[in-house]
């Protein structure tokens, strides 16, 4: 049997930068401060709103008070009943988020003031993956990248690649080796994406029948509008 997705059907801007993404996963928002993430954030908030209920975490001191009256143009019974902003560790997050009816998506903002590892995070984003978790993250003065967040990046690419190209038969796996999955990312967290504007990332992936892994480089760059 095929498995159904549920996708947003977005309006506007945001269908036009992301058309209709999946309801579920994790999503990273990542900028300096002055960036626009709180006006993003806002305005992606609004339009999930359509297609149901969202826990948002704000985590930073003083940020529920400037969300609220970011919202209060919305703030409407039917907002209140599908928005709900809290202050709380991530722990209290997973209890809400395990109840029956807890909200679609979530956001927590921030990924630094939430203090997870990588270690904490693969099992938090396993355990909910019918949810939407949407983190946002600061760039430091340096422009660097989180690691932790970065080391995500690199299993949720591994993890999409063994998955499509497994299915496919395409992908060669040492079945002696538990650690060889047939491809590796690699992402340098000390690149200054905010400086440069770019982003790379570097893959090995072997093919089926092959003994040793390919070198691909993968690089993006942010368009500014």
């Amino acid at each position: 049997m095929k498995k159904r997705y549920k996708v947003l059907d977005f309006q506007g801007e945001l269908k036009d930068a992301f058309g209709k993404p999946e309801g579920c996963g994790i999503w990273f928002i990542w900028g300096n401060s002055g960036n626009g993430k709180s006006s993003f954030v806002v305005q992606l908030c609004k339009e999930l709103l359509r297609f149901g209920k969202i826990l948002y975490n704000s985590l930073e001191e003083g940020s529920s008070l400037t969300l609220q009256n970011a919202f209060k143009e919305f703030d409407t019974e039917e907002t209140k009943r599908r928005l709900l902003i809290i202050n709380e560790d991530i722990k209290s997050i997973e209890e809400r988020l395990s109840k029956k009816r807890s909200p679609d998506f979530v956001v927590i903002d921030s990924f630094q003031y939430s203090q997870m590892t990588y270690e904490s995070y693969v099992p938090f984003k396993e355990k909910f993956t019918n949810k939407l978790i949407i983190f946002v993250s600061h760039a430091d003065g340096s422009g660097e990248l989180v690691p932790a967040m970065v080391k995500s990046w690199e299993s949720e690419v591994e993890t999409a690649i063994v998955n499509q190209m497994t299915s496919e038969g395409n992908l060669g796996v040492d079945t002696t080796n538990p650690n060889d999955k047939g491809v590796k990312c690699f992402i340098d967290y000390k690149q200054k994406v905010v400086s440069t504007g770019k982003l790379v990332v570097s893959l090995q992936v072997k093919p089926y029948g092959y003994a040793k892994y390919i070198d691909v480089k993968l690089g993006f760059i942010t368009i500014n509008q």
